[in-house]
């Protein structure tokens, strides 16, 4: 669906923005929120916020491997003001922690 593919461009292009959502896409996209929900799930085969997610902690692992960046400068690059919340979602995702990772060159 081209609605889904505008959606996930907008996801690529402002995931470091912490206030992107569902509705400010919607918004943006002139669609309600369920309705874009819905067409995300059925095109792309994700809710919108799990690619968010998902798209975030590629880039904040992309960066960790290959960056000397501090963790809470990922964390801001990556859309989380809260460095904290951040390493929390990091290893829900990974299993690991953002200095595991890095510790270990990117192959936990």
């Amino acid at each position: 669906s081209l609605l889904c593919g505008k959606a996930l461009e907008d996801i690529n292009l402002h995931y470091m923005d912490e206030l992107l959502s569902l509705g400010s896409v919607s918004e943006r996209l002139h669609v309600s929120p369920n309705y874009l929900s819905a067409n995300m799930k059925k095109y792309a085969g994700d809710t919108f916020i799990n690619l968010l997610i998902k798209k975030r902690m590629e880039v904040a692992g992309d960066l960790l491997k290959t960056t000397n960046l501090k963790i809470h400068e990922v964390a801001k690059r990556c859309g989380y003001s809260d460095q904290h919340y951040f390493s929390y979602c990091f290893k829900k995702y990974y299993g690991v922690s953002p200095m595991a990772l890095r510790r270990s060159g990117g192959n936990g």
